[in-house]
């Protein structure tokens, strides 16, 4: 019976004995005390958000088998007692009411898992009754004036707590089974979390006043999946970031880091890093040791993107490789006084070594071999990659200072779906350097200094749908692009395209 602009409940609902569910929501109902809805005994969900009542029944008390309450956007200034002698509830919602406080008896409703106050003027602080709330699983509330949360230190079986928009809380809990919990925008300058057991996987502080990261916290957090601390005043990250081995899910944007961790390749898991809007100008080289599948680091002060990692072989390892059975082993030809090994010649190019020509009296010392920097593996592999160059699909690069030759460590990326270089310092896209030209799907070059397209590159672009070059200096464009078929967005606006339109036949019509 929802959305039928009802003013009262009418009266042969309450003879439909074998009721269960009944949905009053977004009418115009102000009172129920006419409706005997107690008389529906088997009523177990009743839906009543969006009408105009200040109160319910005191009959409410006899319901014996309702176990949700959906009291949302009507005009409660006070939590009705009648609901703490309901003692089937297990959801109630209360929510955009005009509450100021929750009564001590809310202890009473044992049975109550979710517990829904989200948009009301609650505060300074919960009552301690709360903590009889032995099966409370959710609390929502969000945009409240709470200043505290020490009624919920140590709950049983609290797992999401939602906190968003206090203005003024004080965080220094203790949880014990909390899952997902949301801080934002609650004006909070030190974060405390003493104890949460471990079984926090997903944390929001964003928009709020932090200046730093306690490394102590991180100590309880070992769990964490998701973790936003945007929009605060950071400006590093603790140094045992990488302790979180779970982590997928790091956002730090808009803060004020000037660098990221050398050992950020510690966090294991991690699939997605948001640090836009920062004050980075470098990223370290230990970036391409992650996983990562999507990065953004757009708004920073970048000059360059790191160059890959070689693969580092010791210089004890590379000359004990040369100088192996050199007695018996070693030959050297007469033209050239190579002499090589056995062990030498299977692992080319691990080792060699160059010797002058000799007596057939004297031996040949081969000489020490310098350390050796590879980007192939040793017999015969495939050539090193490191793991971000297989696993990052969507890189964002955009309101830097990148110069042309970023697209040489960008190469590497032979995963890469979607590409933003757009506003940077780019004058020219380098020949066959687009990473992963027959797969990539989006590409954003705008707001740079281009004044031509590569031809051959263009055509390789098989699998592009979005290509944006708007804001750039070009006069032409290839012809190459009419052959991209899955191409959906072309936008080349701001630029200097001039076309002889009355040579169409000629000249390619764009």
């Amino acid at each position: 019976m929802a959305f039928n602009d009802l003013d009262r409940v009418p009266v042969n609902v309450k003879a439909i004995v074998h009721l269960q569910v009944l949905d009053l929501r977004g009418n115009r109902i102000k009172s129920l005390k006419s409706a005997q809805l107690e008389e529906a005994k088997e009523l177990s969900v009743l839906y009543l958000q969006s009408n105009q009542l200040d109160s319910i029944p005191d009959s409410f008390r006899t319901f014996e088998f309702l176990r949700i309450l959906n009291l949302s956007s009507n005009r409660f200034t006070t939590m009705p007692m009648v609901l703490f002698e309901m003692e089937a509830l297990e959801e109630l919602d209360m929510s955009f009411n005009d509450l100021s406080e929750i009564p001590d008896d809310i202890g009473r409703l044992i049975r109550l898992q979710k517990l829904l106050l989200f948009g009301n003027r609650i505060g300074p602080s919960l009552p301690k009754t709360m903590s009889a709330l032995d099966r409370l699983k959710k609390l929502d509330i969000r945009q409240n004036e709470v200043m505290d949360l020490d009624a919920l230190n140590n709950m049983l079986k609290l797992g999401e707590l939602l906190v968003d928009y206090n203005p003024k809380l004080a965080l220094n809990n203790s949880f014990n089974s909390l899952k997902v919990a949301s801080f934002l925008k609650c004006n909070i300058t030190d974060m405390n979390i003493l104890e949460t057991g471990e079984t926090l996987t997903s944390l929001d502080i964003s928009s709020n006043e932090l200046s730093k990261l306690e490394p102590g916290v991180l100590e309880h957090l070992g769990n964490l999946v998701t973790l936003k601390l945007d929009n605060n005043n950071i400006s590093s990250l603790p140094e045992n970031i990488g302790t979180l081995k779970h982590l997928e899910y790091l956002s730090i944007s808009n803060n004020i880091l000037s660098s990221l961790p050398k050992d950020i390749d510690q966090l294991e898991s991690l699939l997605e890093l948001d640090v836009h809007a920062n004050k980075l100008s470098e990223l370290p080289v230990a970036i391409w040791r992650c996983k990562l599948e999507i990065l953004n680091a757009s708004s920073n002060a970048l000059e360059s993107f790191p160059d890959p990692p070689k693969l580092q072989i010791s210089q004890s390892v590379s000359a004990g490789l040369t100088t192996t059975s050199s007695s018996s082993s070693t030959s050297a030809t007469p033209e050239t006084g190579t002499a090589t090994t056995p062990a030498a010649t299977a692992t080319a190019p691990v080792a060699s070594a160059t010797v002058t020509s000799t007596p057939s009296s004297s031996k040949p010392k081969p000489l020490p071999a310098p350390p050796v920097t590879l980007q192939s593996t040793p017999s015969g592999r495939a050539p090193y990659a490191p793991p971000l160059a297989n696993s990052l699909l969507t890189l964002c690069l955009g309101d830097n200072r990148l110069p042309d030759d970023v697209m040489y460590p960008l190469s590497h990326l032979v995963k890469l779906e979607v590409l933003n270089l757009s506003y940077n310092c780019i004058t020219e896209i380098l020949r066959q350097k687009i990473p992963n030209p027959s797969a990539i799907q989006e590409l954003y070059l705008s707001g740079n200094q281009l004044t031509s397209l590569p031809a051959e590159d263009m055509a390789r672009l098989q699998s592009l749908r979005v290509l944006h070059v708007n804001g750039n200096k070009l006069t032409t464009l290839p012809a190459e692009l009419s052959e991209i078929k899955p191409l959906e967005v072309l936008d080349v606006g701001c630029n200097m395209l001039k076309y002889n339109i009355s040579n169409w036949p000629y000249d390619w019509n764009w």
